[in-house]
Formats: C-alpha cells, sequence, structure tokens
C-alpha cells in the first residue's frame, strides 16, 4: 500500500512538473514573441525649450547582432524548451510503467526547461559544454533503447518508434548542434530581441508549439 501510494504521489508530481513546464514555455513564448513598447520621448517641462524648434537626436550607433545571436543562441534555446515540454507531456505514462522511467523523464524535462532559461540570461562556456554533453547523452539512450533495450531487466526488449521521441531527438541534437556552433564562435552575453533574429526563428518557434499541442492532441505515446 505505501508503495502505491508513492507511486501515485510520484504520478501526481509528474502531472504537476507537466503542467509546469506547459505554462512556463506559454510565458517564456510571450515574453520572446511580444515586441517591446517603443519608448516614447520626453517632452520638456521648460515652455522656452516647448516653443524652439525641435532639435534631432544624434543617431545612436547600433552593432548588427551576428549569428550567434540572430541564430543559434535563439536555436538553443527554443529546442531546450520544447525537449523538455516532450519528457514532460510522456513523464506521467512513464510512471505508470515504473517509478524510475517517470522519474527519469521528469527530471530530463525540469533540467532542459532550467537549461534553457539559464542560457537565455547567461550564455557561458560551461553552461554550452553541460547543453551539449547533456542532449547527446539522452539522445544516444534513446537510440540503445530502440535498439537494444536496457539491462538488468528495466526493458527486455528493445521499444518501437514512436512521433514524441522522434521529435524530442530531433529537439536534442539541434540544442547540441547549436551549443557547438556558440562554442565556436564570441559569446553573445544573452539571449537578444527576438526583433533581430533571423527570419525564419519565429516560425521555428511557432512550429515547435503548433507540433507539441499536435502530438498532446493525438495521444501520441512516447
Amino acid at each position: 500500500m505505501l508503495a502505491l501510494h508513492t507511486h501515485l504521489g510520484f504520478g501526481l508530481g509528474a502531472h504537476g512538473m507537466h503542467s509546469l513546464v506547459v505554462g512556463g514555455g506559454v510565458v517564456g513564448l510571450v515574453a520572446l514573441l511580444t515586441p517591446r513598447l517603443l519608448a516614447q520621448p520626453v517632452s520638456s517641462s521648460d515652455p522656452h525649450e516647448r516653443r524652439g524648434p525641435a532639435r534631432p537626436a544624434p543617431p545612436r550607433p547600433v552593432l548588427a547582432p551576428g549569428v550567434a545571436q540572430q541564430v543559434w543562441l535563439p536555436l538553443a534555446v527554443v529546442s531546450s524548451g520544447a525537449a523538455a515540454g516532450v519528457h514532460a507531456a510522456v513523464a506521467p505514462d512513464h510512471f505508470r510503467e515504473a517509478l524510475v522511467f517517470g522519474a527519469f523523464f521528469t527530471v530530463c524535462a525540469l533540467l532542459q526547461l532550467l537549461w534553457a532559461g539559464a542560457v537565455a540570461v547567461h550564455v557561458s562556456r560551461p553552461l554550452l559544454l553541460a547543453g551539449v554533453v547533456g542532449n547527446l547523452a539522452v539522445v544516444a539512450l534513446w537510440l540503445v533503447t530502440r535498439t537494444l533495450g536496457l539491462p538488468f531487466g528495466l526493458l527486455p526488449e528493445p521499444e518501437a518508434v514512436g512521433p514524441w521521441d522522434v521529435a524530442c531527438a530531433a529537439w536534442e541534437i539541434a540544442v547540441a548542434v547549436a551549443a557547438v556552433a556558440l562554442l565556436r564562435r564570441p559569446l553573445p552575453a544573452r539571449l537578444g530581441d527576438w526583433r533581430h533574429w533571423h527570419a525564419l526563428l519565429p516560425a521555428y518557434v511557432a512550429g515547435s508549439a503548433v507540433l507539441l499541442l499536435a502530438l498532446g492532441s493525438s495521444g501520441a505515446g512516447a
């Protein structure tokens, strides 16, 4: 009975993690895709200045964002968030299979979401290396489960390949590729304004969100 209550408790925790990841993803997408309000010119309180001719403000130098800021960093952040969404969505089903499976998917979802938030705020080489190693390790483990199974009776037979895990593996590979590309360039300080991204990146964000919704509504298993 205690084991049953523990199993149900972890299952409820997985559902809570799923809601947290989905809610955090929605908030993140809104923050990324909502244009910043344009600053309004401040009128002077001096009536003499108001009557005088308007002086054009001197142009400020604008540094064009490089490919790291335009392509690779947003690609890494969005892909990691999408992969986290997959792991959170399938965690409750895996809790019903085995506690260790559900816990693994829940931890993966949390780490991928935290990584996306951390690298969006402050880019560092150790963080990028962790993203490469972690995501490639998860992809390698996925390939093992689909070709050989797992030892110690965890997964005696290989599992079938499903749409959830294919999408998740693709997003994780995208994270690793983007992180490697960033490591080969001068690092941007943080994720920039989405209006400076490559023109295809907003479509990638929208497509990732639509794919997650489609997979969730279809009920396709991992």
